[in-house]
């Protein structure tokens, strides 16, 4: 399925040293994710902010809205989300993964990240790309599918570092969900950096200034702004 919506593109102003793949939430978009950009204070960064598919949602009353994959109920079951929706996402993000190469910047000068349902595709595509990224964020995410559908050894990512980050309080995507996902990508990726904090299910002031501090580490490159560049 086309989401028939180019990805909403932030170009950088200086450099540029890397890109960063923000994926959106369930019934976001591209648009709304591009507000984040300024915090991050990397004008020398492209950030590329793909849309979802619209598609009906089971747990919200089949509501079409913009989302990754359906959700079929609230408890965490094998069959939770449709295989063909993951695997119909995960095609879209490859796809995105791979223009961006052929544009001309390298995998491991690319950070693929997503929070809630994105964060979830995040974690999924960085576990089966044959991509070597240079980095995994996941912000309040999970396992989609309880990670049945990730294959034999993981692929190209193996030595990428992760930042995973999720609400406390979170009353939709459990933090243990969180935790089990950071768990299972910590056994196959380099580094995992697990934080939580006093929230729910939302980003946070502090998560964004340790996640800025992560992305900096990652894709060094020109100091921020607010830094003194």
């Amino acid at each position: 399925m086309a989401t028939g919506t180019p990805a909403s593109i932030v170009e950088p102003t200086a450099g540029p040293v890397g890109t960063v793949i923000l994926l959106h939430g369930l019934g976001s978009s591209g648009d709304e994710m591009e507000q984040l950009v300024p915090l991050f204070a990397r004008p020398d960064l492209r950030f590329v902010l793909p849309f979802a598919p619209p598609r009906e949602v089971t747990i919200n009353q089949g509501f079409r809205m913009r989302a990754w994959y359906d959700i079929r109920g609230f408890a965490r079951t094998p069959d939770r989300e449709p295989e063909e929706d993951v695997r119909e996402a995960a095609r879209q993000i490859e796809a995105e993964l791979a223009a961006e190469v052929a544009r001309g910047t390298p995998a491991d000068r690319i950070v693929l990240a997503g929070f809630s349902q994105g964060g979830a595709m995040a974690a999924h595509v960085g576990l089966t790309t044959a991509h070597r990224l240079a980095g995994l964020v996941v912000l309040s995410g999970y396992l989609v599918r309880n990670g049945e559908l990730v294959e034999g050894p993981v692929g190209g990512s193996a030595m990428a570092p992760a930042f995973c980050a999720h609400g406390q309080a979170d009353p939709q995507v459990r933090c243990a969900w969180g935790q089990e996902a950071a768990e299972r990508l910590g056994r196959d990726l380099r580094l995992v950096e697990w934080r939580t904090y006093a929230m729910g299910h939302e980003l946070c002031a502090a998560e964004l200034h340790d996640l800025r501090a992560w992305l900096d580490q990652t894709l060094p490159g020109a100091r921020s702004v607010e830094d003194g560049a």
